[in-house]
């Protein structure tokens, strides 16, 4: 049985270790020098951050005016519902009203005419039943 190996590899003798560029001398600079890169970084920061509160402004005021916006829509279409549907149910009360002053006119006026007319519509229905039923099963 082999045993398992416990000592790390040796590099080849042709190559040099690599090392990683974090553990070099110190930061680098193509251009200037480690004080002009120190000087530099608030400046830079400085004006980072006052374009990130200008930005966060400008969308605290856009937001605030979809808010506004959407807030006025809402209650113009709750308005105009309303006022729809006070419009339809005032128009479909006017209807049953009317329909049922003609009824009560009708059979006061022409009791007869009344009779007849239910006479005729339970015939005709009658007559159109038997013809689907007959129809139904054959």
């Amino acid at each position: 049985m082999a045993q398992p190996l416990t000592k790390t590899p040796e590099p080849f003798t042709n190559q040099e270790p690599i090392t990683h560029p974090a553990a070099s001398d110190g930061p680098k600079l193509i251009s200037g020098s480690i004080r002009a890169r120190a000087e530099y970084t608030p400046e830079w920061k400085q004006t980072a951050e006052a374009k990130l509160q200008e930005v966060k402004q400008r969308a605290s005021q856009a937001l605030g005016q979809a808010e506004e916006s959407i807030s006025a829509a809402y209650d113009q279409v709750k308005i105009r519902t309303a006022d729809t549907f006070q419009d339809v149910k005032r128009k479909s009360v006017d209807a049953v009203e009317k329909a049922r002053f003609r009824a009560r006119y009708l059979s006061h006026e022409y009791p007869l005419h009344v009779i007849a007319g239910a006479a005729g519509i339970a015939f005709l229905l009658g007559v159109g039943l038997r013809i689907w039923r007959s129809n139904r099963y054959e």
